[in-house]
């Protein structure tokens, strides 16, 4: 795709791009800079491509075209900064980064609540203030990103021609929120399935993306976008206290045709009438699946149950994925004033004063108010108000009473043990490998099955055994050796193994009653030691198996 640039842009209706000096911009590094811009009339007039699709949804209110510094996209960057059109530069400081899947990388970033800073005694006041936020995905040179400054949402969206354009979004122009109730014919109080006991720490649950044919003419970014939406959906179960990682399970480009078809009957097809995506699946063991729909009639759509065959969702909207997601664990909007569970979404808007809110599954208010990046959950408050109420308001609490059900739609997926602390040293052999006898090793990596262990749930302690591709089991000896053993009929306790998934996507895995965790020595011993456990990442393990 070839985007003119040139003379052409450059004209008389530019809008202004050179920022005034700001000790801000002087300090940290800028994502991007300004460049001259046509007003929005001019540029319907001569753009073409991706530009073209972006300029005729209404909700992208104003354009400028940037040049981005991808480079500060790594883990290294501790602090980014933003200049807008309106010369407001905004710094913010990282709240994480994480390798993803097929060569993305995302960096998230918040500003520090200042509300909370000034007070004391406030352990229930969120941290970050939920009016700014930035969140990016990289691949290469291209950047996809999403932004809140005081509440305004912009988009950062590559156009080709190794150029980007910032959009400001007005929300109230977005299609309406999705269409629960209403065109797939879902009730609005659902009758959930009875939640599975809890018995470990965090859930890893997998997300399976699928496209339409008219999703991917639309937006030719579309899997940047997805990674986009993956990231603020962990960053959202993060904020809220919600006990899962969401894991992606891979692409699906399908043939689905959205000609002639509602928003209720492209789900109804993914879901029931679509052999292939089902396979896939299977195949891939993903406990949800989201298709990106290039229908506007909602902002997206998604099965209220937490049961395998209604873990589907249909997303017009980016953003609405965790709300989406969340219709997937039996949530539902507000209350109404009936029901006696606390699956609801929260709002606060009351007459007068400024504070005004809600969170992800609730609906907006009228007037309209800010969406904050949290499910409710009446332990957390902002500016002092709680995020929701005990009795009706409480999606924190829900979803994680609802985690284990969902985690356990498929078996684990086989995957790598890569060893984060080697990966960050530079060490060319940071997977493990089981040998002939006994032995396992650390080994360059490689995407053969050689290397992919399976995590089996064994015991009845929300334990786990670690099974090798050959089918032996890893075995914790009372000497602090690993090694591989053929897997017993009853359950021993050097075969037991604590898994918990960390919030950067990597695991911690301890030996059962002991304080002693799978690692590496900084020193690089040729094999796995059992050591005490602490929070270093020479006892972070990545298991990713990310389909390319």
């Amino acid at each position: 795709m070839i985007i003119v640039l040139g003379a052409t842009l450059i004209m008389a209706s530019c809008s202004s791009s050179t920022p005034q000096t700001s000790t801000v911009a002087s300090v940290v590094p800028q994502l991007f800079t300004l460049q001259p811009t046509q007003n929005r009339q001019m540029l319907q007039k001569t753009a073409k491509g991706h530009l073209k699709t972006l300029l005729s949804d209404p909700a992208n209110e104003e354009f400028t075209l940037v040049n981005v510094d991808a480079s500060l996209i790594g883990g290294n960057t501790e602090n980014i900064a933003i200049t807008l059109p309106n010369r407001k530069a905004e710094k913010f400081n990282r709240r994480n980064f994480s390798v993803l899947a097929d060569g993305y990388e995302g960096w998230v970033g918040y500003q520090p609540s200042k509300w909370k800073a000034g007070r004391s005694g406030a352990e229930a006041e969120i941290d970050f203030d939920p009016e700014y936020y930035i969140s990016i995905i990289r691949l290469g040179n291209q950047l996809a990103g999403n932004f809140l400054v005081d509440g305004q949402r912009y988009r950062l969206v590559y156009i080709g021609s190794d150029t980007h354009v910032l959009i400001k979004v007005d929300e109230s122009k977005l299609p309406s929120e999705d269409a629960l109730g209403v065109d797939v014919g879902f009730p609005a109080s659902p009758a959930l399935e009875e939640s599975q006991q809890v018995s470990s720490a965090y859930s890893i649950i997998r997300l399976l993306f699928v496209s339409t044919v008219q999703s991917r003419a639309k937006n030719p970014n579309y899997r940047a976008d997805l990674m986009l939406g993956l990231q603020d959906v962990n960053q959202i179960a993060k904020n809220s206290k919600v006990d899962i990682t969401y894991e992606f399970a891979g692409f699906i480009d399908s043939a689905i045709d959205e000609v002639g078809k509602d928003f209720g009957t492209l789900l109804n097809e993914v879901q029931y009438n679509n052999p292939a995506v089902n396979a896939k699946r299977v195949e891939l063991r993903a406990d949800l699946v989201s298709m990106y729909v290039a229908n506007s009639e909602f902002c997206g759509a998604g099965k209220p149950s937490s049961n395998k065959t209604q873990g589907f969702s249909a997303i017009n909207c980016i953003t609405s994925l965790a709300h989406e997601i969340g219709h997937n664990f039996g949530m539902t909007h507000n209350w109404d004033g009936q029901s006696d569970n606390y699956i609801h979404g929260y709002r606060y808007a009351p007459d007068g004063g400024n504070l005004r809110f809600r969170t992800q599954m609730s609906a907006n208010c009228s007037p309209t108010c800010p969406r904050v990046p949290f499910y409710s959950n009446p332990r957390l408050s902002y500016q002092g108000q709680p995020l929701g109420t005990v009795a009706h308001h409480d999606v924190a609490r829900a979803i994680n009473e609802r985690r284990a059900s969902i985690e356990s739609f498929y078996p684990p997926m086989p995957g790598v043990l890569k060893n984060k602390g080697r990966l960050d040293q530079g060490s060319t052999h940071p997977c493990l490998q089981d040998f002939a006898g006994s032995s396992i090793q650390f080994v360059a990596c490689s995407p053969g099955p050689q290397q992919k262990w399976t995590l089996e749930p064994w015991g009845e302690a929300g334990t786990f055994r670690i099974v090798a591709p050959g089918g032996k089991c890893m075995v914790a000896r009372a000497d602090n050796y690993v090694l591989a053993e053929s897997c017993p009929a009853t359950v021993k306790d050097g075969l037991l193994w604590m898994v918990s998934a960390q919030p950067d996507h990597t695991l911690k895995i301890q030996s059962y009653n002991r304080n002693l965790c799978l690692g590496s020595q900084p020193s690089l011993k040729p094999g796995p030691e059992l050591l005490t456990c602490d929070n270093g990442r020479y006892q972070s393990w990545i298991n990713l198996d990310i389909p390319q």
